[in-house]
C-alpha cells in the first residue's frame, strides 16, 4: 500500500461520508458527549497532569456503568461553562479562535472515517477498498448492533488502556487483541485524516495539553472503528496485512 494510495481513500472517504456523520454512525457509543467533555479533560490534565482522562476516561462511553456523581457532573458543566469565557479560555490555554468541542468532533469524525479506511485497505479482501468501505460506513445492522455493543461495553476501555501504554496488551485472540491489531494497522490511515483537521493541522495555536487530549479522542475513535469492522457481518476472516 503506497502513501498515496493511501491518501486518496482517504480523501475519498472524508469527502463522501464526512458530512452527515452522526446519521450513521454507531449509537451504541455516544461520541458527541465524549466531544462535550474535552474542556473538562483539559483541565483536569493541566491541574493534573496524569488524570488526562479523570474528568471522564475517554473510554467510557453511553452504558458505560463509571458514570460521574452529581457533584462531579455538575462541575465539569461549570467548567464548561467557563471555557467560553476570556479567563476560562486563557487558563485552558486555548486560541480565541478556536472551540475545543467543535474541534474534538472535528478529531473525531475524522479518526473514525480515517482508520476504516486504512483497515479496508489493510485487509485481505477481494473487494475493492471504496465497497468496503462503503459496506463499513452504513448505519448497523440488526445483528451486527449486539456485536458493536458489547465490543464497547467490554472492550473500550482495556484497549484504550493498551494503546495509551496504561494496560497491558490484551491475549492477540481475545476480541480486545483483535482491536488493538486493528487499530495498530489502521493508523497511518487516522494520521492522514487527522491533517484535514485545521486546528491539528496548524503548526502553532494549541498547547501541547490539548493536542494530547484531542489525541486520546483520536484513538477513540480509531477503536470504534476497528469494533465496526469486528462487527461486519462479512468481514473477511484473514488477519490484517
Amino acid at each position: 500500500m503506497s502513501a498515496t494510495t493511501l491518501r486518496h481513500v482517504v480523501e475519498r472517504a472524508l469527502g463522501r461520508h464526512l458530512d452527515g456523520f452522526g446519521a450513521w454512525f454507531p449509537a451504541g457509543f455516544d461520541w458527541q458527549e465524549l466531544c462535550n467533555d474535552t474542556p473538562a479533560m483539559l483541565r483536569r490534565l493541566l491541574e493534573a497532569p496524569d488524570a488526562v482522562g479523570s474528568a471522564r476516561d475517554p473510554a467510557q462511553g453511553a452504558g458505560d456503568p463509571a458514570q460521574p456523581d452529581d457533584e462531579e457532573h455538575e462541575e465539569a458543566e461549570l467548567e464548561d461553562e467557563d471555557v467560553g469565557s476570556e479567563d476560562g479560555r486563557e487558563t485552558l490555554g486555548l486560541p480565541d479562535d478556536v472551540d475545543l468541542v467543535e474541534a474534538s468532533e472535528g478529531t473525531f469524525a475524522a479518526a473514525y472515517l480515517g482508520a476504516l479506511a486504512g483497515l479496508a485497505l489493510v485487509v485481505d479482501d477481494e473487494r475493492d477498498p471504496d465497497l468496503l468501505l462503503e459496506a463499513l460506513v452504513q448505519p448497523l445492522a440488526e445483528d451486527e448492533e449486539p456485536r458493536f455493543d458489547e465490543a464497547v461495553a467490554g472492550s473500550l476501555g482495556p484497549v484504550e488502556g493498551a494503546l495509551a501504554g496504561r494496560e497491558e496488551a490484551p491475549d492477540e485472540d481475545s476480541l480486545a487483541g483483535m482491536a488493538v491489531t486493528l487499530v495498530e494497522s489502521a493508523w497511518p490511515g487516522v494520521d492522514v485524516a487527522l491533517g484535514s483537521v485545521p486546528v491539528l493541522a496548524a503548526e502553532e495555536g494549541l498547547s501541547s495539553e490539548a493536542r494530547q487530549v484531542l489525541g486520546g479522542v483520536a484513538r477513540v475513535a480509531a477503536i470504534l472503528a476497528a469494533f465496526r469492522w469486528l462487527a461486519l457481518d462479512d468481514r473477511p476472516g484473514q488477519e490484517p496485512a
